[in-house]
């Protein structure tokens, strides 16, 4: 790809706000899945917590997507839980946690 192509690929994309679907640094669904990674992260303080961080593709608009979920005493635990987490998203059963309250929960339940 020359120069003049890469430009006018990436105003392209400013102008349409969208990801144009030739162009070949994207990835396509099945090479997300297949690169899909994760890593583990020592805690940032004496005492703290190990953590891990999933790397879940791209979005429409190519924007990297992660989760970072936390609060693991041993790097070894954080492991597991990362490694049961990848299985789960190439299953399709991974639920990433969310920062939805019981009270929000439970009124969006009951309505």
């Amino acid at each position: 790809m020359t120069s003049s192509e890469v430009i006018s690929t990436l105003n392209r994309l400013l102008r349409t706000g969208s990801v144009p679907t030739d162009c070949p640094h994207m990835p396509t669904e099945s090479s997300t899945i297949e690169g899909m990674r994760g890593s583990v992260r020592k805690p940032r303080t004496d005492g703290g917590t190990w953590s891990y961080r999933l790397d879940l593709g791209f979005d429409d608009v190519g924007k990297r997507r992660q989760r970072e979920i936390g609060g693991f005493r041993t790097k070894k635990e954080a492991q597991a839980a990362r490694n049961d987490a990848l299985s789960g998203v190439q299953r399709g059963t991974f639920v990433a946690p969310s920062r939805t309250t019981v009270r929000d929960f439970l009124e969006l339940w009951l309505d």
